[in-house]
């Protein structure tokens, strides 16, 4: 390779790119630089016939004989930077035997499928707790709707305060909602009681008013002895 007109040496012109760098840009000499820009011939000098300073400490670019990437390129013949050949690499682990990766890989693709069908089944589990307290509500609110609108209304809704069927019909499902007691009656019946506010409420689906709601006088006691 032709050393650039001018200079007496690889070295003088990559040193000397080096101490115009705060001027111009330059990597490693791969740029002409105007004359005027280099002014510390002293310095090249010394770095040529071996100093006090070193090229690092004098030019303070301590990679450009790697075009400043010194993990891809490098410069061992001094001349020009190159691509590196690959090098060993001490920490690395060798790649494991074909029938090694194989086992590793169904292990892993079994325990992809096992937790595939874990979340599918929690999955399904949800849904189906959400469909089924769907349905218990809207029987709820259909029940409550039915006893709003027979006798009950007539015959207890002064009990609750309640001046519209639609108010009534509220009462009812509270009462349901926050019932401190539930259990099964005769006949398809279901019997729930609110302590809180000492209410009974008689779903029948046989009746023609779907049951019943009130205030009974002896509370819990009533409520207990239903059958």
């Amino acid at each position: 390779m032709i050393v650039p007109c001018g200079y007496r040496s690889w070295v003088q012109f990559g040193a000397e790119c080096a101490v115009a760098a705060g001027r111009v840009s330059s990597k490693g000499g791969a740029s002409i630089l105007h004359e005027g820009a280099l002014s510390n011939r002293p310095l090249v000098d010394e770095i040529e016939t071996g100093g006090n300073h070193s090229a690092v400490e004098a030019t303070r670019a301590p990679y450009n004989y790697a075009d400043d990437d010194p993990l891809t390129l490098g410069d061992p013949s001094g001349m020009s930077a190159g691509i590196l050949e690959e090098l060993p690499c001490p920490w690395c682990v060798p790649p494991l035997p074909p029938a090694i990766q194989k086992i590793i890989a169904a292990g892993i693709q079994e325990g992809a499928d096992a937790i595939g069908k874990y979340v599918t089944s929690n999955a399904s589990e949800d849904e189906g707790e959400a469909e089924l307290q769907r349905r218990e509500n809207e029987e709820r609110s259909c029940a409550a709707e039915r006893i709003a609108n027979g006798h009950a209304f007539g015959k207890h809704a002064g009990e609750f305060g309640a001046g519209t069927r639609e108010d009534f019909e509220e009462v009812i499902k509270d009462a349901i909602d926050n019932a401190t007691k539930s259990k099964e009656l005769s006949k398809g019946r279901t019997a729930y009681y609110d302590e809180k506010t000492n209410t009974v409420v008689i779903v029948d689906p046989s009746s023609p008013d779907g049951g019943t709601v009130f205030k009974p006088s002896n509370g819990k006691s009533y409520f207990n002895g239903l059958h």
